[in-house]
């Protein structure tokens, strides 16, 4: 009797083993997708960059006054790193800032983009569900003042990073 319950009890413990093992290896077996978290603190740390409390950075208006915005130099303003791996060949984000009055939101009074801009279609797409594949994205809008005008700032991001995050 002792010899029959001992393959039963040996049996289980095996079982009990390889159901933890299967289970860590479903775990941790597949890669993170933290695209969308990165798309968004892409989009939070632009906002603020560009809007502290409520007003623009006066950094972003030349000596007349007028809306400058950036010099190719938003990466070292923002303190913002795009590219950190020399994995791909094309750029793997793309931001958009987007500065508006707030009665004319069509077209915008500045606008500056950098990255790759074919990742823009991804954004439309994201919606549906069969394109995990593609980008993901975040947008944010806001107002803030300057100066007593009232502007609405629309930042859109986007992240790409397929190979690495998506099985």
């Amino acid at each position: 009797m002792d010899k029959t319950i001992s393959i039963y009890w040996f049996a289980i413990l095996i079982l009990v083993a390889v159901a933890i093992v299967y289970m860590i290896s479903a775990f941790y077996g597949a890669p993170y997708d933290v695209r969308e978290i990165e798309a968004s603190l892409i989009s939070n740390r632009a906002a603020d960059c560009i809007s502290q409390k409520g007003e623009l950075n006066s950094f972003l208006f030349g000596e007349n006054g007028e809306l400058a915005g950036f010099n190719n130099d938003f990466e070292e303003r923002c303190k913002i790193t795009l590219e950190v791996e020399n994995i791909w060949t094309e750029p793997q984000y793309y931001i958009y800032l987007g500065v508006f009055r707030v009665g004319d939101t069509n077209r915008p009074i500045y606008f500056y983009e950098t990255g790759n801009l074919n990742l823009i279609a991804s954004c439309e797409a994201q919606q549906e569900k069969e394109f995990e594949n593609l980008a993901k994205c975040a947008e944010k809008r806001f107002y803030s003042i300057h100066e007593g005008e009232q502007y609405l700032i629309k930042i859109l991001s986007a992240v790409r990073k397929t190979e690495k995050n998506v099985k």
